[in-house]
């Protein structure tokens, strides 16, 4: 089974739901992750706010976060397009 790294560690490529083809089923997982960033933000701005980490910790959190976020938005885009292609063809 292929894996993807992650921040928590390798994890198992999802499994394409029934009735959906694979690219739909990695579309979906990408949306999932850009949710689970967006949510880690508002944690990491709120232990901010609270002066549970310092303004380093929380610069450093916030670049790898937007770095994570571009990039999976980026992939989303790509994989929407292409599947948009697609239907066009048909």
């Amino acid at each position: 089974m292929p894996c993807r790294r992650t921040a928590a560690g390798l994890l198992p490529e999802p499994a394409a739901r029934p009735g959906l083809p694979l690219a739909c089923s990695c579309a979906s997982s990408r949306v999932a992750e850009l949710f689970s960033i967006i949510k880690a933000t508002e944690k990491l701005e709120r232990a901010y706010v609270r002066d549970a980490i310092s303004p380093q910790q929380y610069e450093q959190a916030c670049e790898r976060l937007i770095a994570q976020f571009k990039v999976l938005r980026a992939s989303l885009t790509d994989a929407v397009s292409k599947q948009c292609m697609l239907l066009v063809q048909l």
